[in-house]
């Protein structure tokens, strides 16, 4: 689950000991010695381990690329909003970066376009898992981040001009999983080239 950052906090804990001498009662009676022990010094933090340049540049290409797989659904919602609005294709382009993305994208704002569609509702991304990664993250060759995205479609309903649900849409009722591939391109620009939701839907 974005490629997102935590944070290792370490505690320590002092104590302070009192400690009592008694004394025999055969002869006077001296005052009872207390003794305070010295508070402990807090415990040194534990060191963050340092990761290789290789694993530090890996963790930084995967959070860009799930960044930038969020940044394409805030795309995505704003283009189905208003399919007949600009150029949808235009606006969706600098996000992916396959023909059949291209596609998929050229055709369904086209559809609901044409049949008066539009989507009401926004898509929330729950979380990410990375579920592979290919190519050398310090070099300059093709990077591929594969990661399963659990996303929140439950607020998104397709209407037609009236507000009414059109027929064939789908509402989900919990969020789902999302398989998405992305790829660095020579610009360093992230772009997805697969985003398909499993079938049968699976709840995450």
């Amino acid at each position: 689950m974005r490629p997102r950052r935590l944070a290792l906090a370490v505690g320590a804990v002092g104590l302070t000991v009192l400690f009592a001498a008694c004394t025999d009662h055969a002869g006077p009676e001296l005052p009872t010695p207390t003794a305070t022990a010295p508070t402990a010094s807090p415990e040194a933090a534990s060191p963050t381990p340092t990761l290789s340049p290789e694993e530090a540049a890996k963790q930084e290409n995967i959070a860009a690329a799930e960044e930038r797989y969020e940044e394409y659904l805030v795309a995505s919602d704003a283009v189905l909003t208003d399919p007949s609005e600009g150029n949808p294709l235009e606006t969706i382009r600098p996000y992916i970066g396959s023909e059949e993305m291209v596609t998929w994208w050229t055709s369904v704002p086209q559809q609901f376009a044409d049949q008066r569609l539009h989507q009401e509702g926004t898509s929330i991304l729950v979380s990410t898992t990375l579920t592979g990664y290919e190519g050398d993250p310090l070099g300059d060759g093709t990077q591929v981040v594969t990661i399963e995205a659990c996303v929140d479609f439950t607020d998104v309903t397709v209407v037609d001009a009236d507000g009414n649900p059109a027929e064939a849409s789908y509402t989900a009722t919990t969020p789902v999983i999302q398989d998405v591939v992305l790829q660095r391109q020579p610009d360093d620009r992230w772009t997805i080239q697969e985003a398909s939701t499993r079938q049968p839907f699976a709840e995450c």
